[in-house]
């Protein structure tokens, strides 16, 4: 994926905003003049940002919050709303589905990666709703919290369901009927939020979270969030049903099963090796070959695709042509540049590669692997590390 592919390609944005700390990405309201009060064009950058962070390799978990000290979303800005044509358009939004906080709060509920909402301020109305579809809150001491559409002789649509299910049918009515306005405190005490912290520590602590939760694996993650989002709108037998598939589907795959122990296996590399971090991994005939079983598959942990590419972040003694930070393109298939075939230019028959098709010492769906300085192809300026990938059998 080239940058312009993922979020650092959101050059435009006017009424949010979003900063990379990979592996986070941390998402703002921006319109602090206005309490962060949503607008059609807020809805539909919010569409963009998301939809870019569940392509974006680089990102492992989302944080939501506010611009500013005082509120982290209040919802509809109601001075657009001065007449029941305006406030039924605003409903609508004719603008086009990408502008309407529906498709917004789908988005960010069905994305495959967590999303926590540090609640910095206000929270109020469509606000509550946004931070109600994340996976769960983290809220400043200052914060508030409310539903208080009725006061408008207005209805909370994203709302009513959700906070039922987070606290309960008794609260959530009597919350949303009384159109009451809540401390962060009364949040905790009733399980609307996870936790209260001290303003000046909300970003910290929301981050320190979030990067607990990126060393974790991240196909485990998107699955558990998909199990406890779809099992609550099932019956509890169906649901356990599909959970015993979906542990199958982690537990059976060797790959998989390997891979939650490689990622967290960051290693020093030798000295004639670089720690490289994955960025993309390709597939070939060879590996074709080993997964039909015509090949006996070699040991574990491997990477599948003998390609991959990413950027240098340590080296070892013995390597001094390359830099960390340099992105690089890995050969794992190293031949041995003797044999009859490598001297008649075929050097994908080599008789005697060093190591096996797929192996990387502590490889695996890894998040480092340490491949060695022979093996490695700097990758030219401006090429996406998916086309390095497919290059790489060129480069043997």
């Amino acid at each position: 994926m080239s940058k312009t592919d993922g979020v650092g390609g959101l050059t435009d944005l006017q009424e949010t905003a979003v900063e990379v700390r990979e592996p986070i990405a941390v998402v703002r309201f921006n319109r602090p003049q206005a309490l962060n009060a949503t607008t059609p064009r807020m809805h539909a950058e919010f569409v963009r940002i998301f939809t870019a962070i569940g392509n974006d390799p680089s990102v492992r978990v989302a944080i939501l919050t506010g611009t500013g000290d005082r509120a982290f979303c209040v919802g509809s800005d109601i001075k657009r709303f001065t007449t029941l044509d305006s406030i039924a358009g605003g409903l609508a939004e004719p603008q086009g589905p990408e502008q309407n906080r529906y498709l917004e709060i789908a988005v960010i509920e069905g994305l495959g990666k967590p999303v926590i909402a540090a609640v910095n301020g206000h929270c109020l109305g469509g606000g509550m709703e946004i931070a109600m579809a994340c996976d769960f809150m983290i809220a400043s001491d200052r914060a508030t919290f409310g539903l208080p559409e009725a006061k408008l002789g207005l209805f909370p649509s994203n709302g009513t369901q959700r906070l039922a299910r987070l606290i309960g049918r008794n609260r959530a009515l009597e919350l949303i009927m009384t159109a009451a306005i809540i401390p962060a405190s009364e949040a905790d005490r009733i399980g609307l939020v996870n936790r209260v912290v001290p303003h000046a520590e909300l970003m910290a602590e929301t981050e320190r979270v979030a990067r607990t939760i990126a060393a974790q694996g991240p196909v485990a993650l998107r699955v558990t969030k998909e199990s406890i989002i779809r099992g609550l709108e099932m019956h509890m037998q169906d649901a356990s049903r599909e959970d015993e598939y979906r542990h199958a589907i982690l537990c059976t795959t060797e790959d998989r099963l390997e891979g939650v122990q490689a990622f967290k296996e960051k290693r020093t590399p030798a000295s004639d090796e670089a720690l490289l971090r994955v960025r993309a991994c390709g597939v070939c005939h060879l590996d074709m070959i080993v997964r039909s079983g015509m090949r006996s598959r070699p040991k574990l942990p491997l990477v599948l695709g003998h390609e991959l590419s990413g950027e240098i972040v340590e080296l070892g003694a013995a390597v001094t042509d390359f830099a960390p930070g340099d992105r690089v393109a890995s050969i794992n298939y190293q031949v041995c540049g003797e044999c009859k075939w490598c001297r008649v230019g075929r050097a994908s028959l080599c008789m005697h590669p060093r190591g096996e098709i797929g192996q990387v010492r502590q490889g695996g769906y890894a998040e480092y692997v340490a491949i060695p300085r022979a093996n490695l192809v700097r990758i030219p300026d401006g090429l996406p590390f998916e086309h390095a990938c497919l290059g790489a059998c060129c480069f043997a």
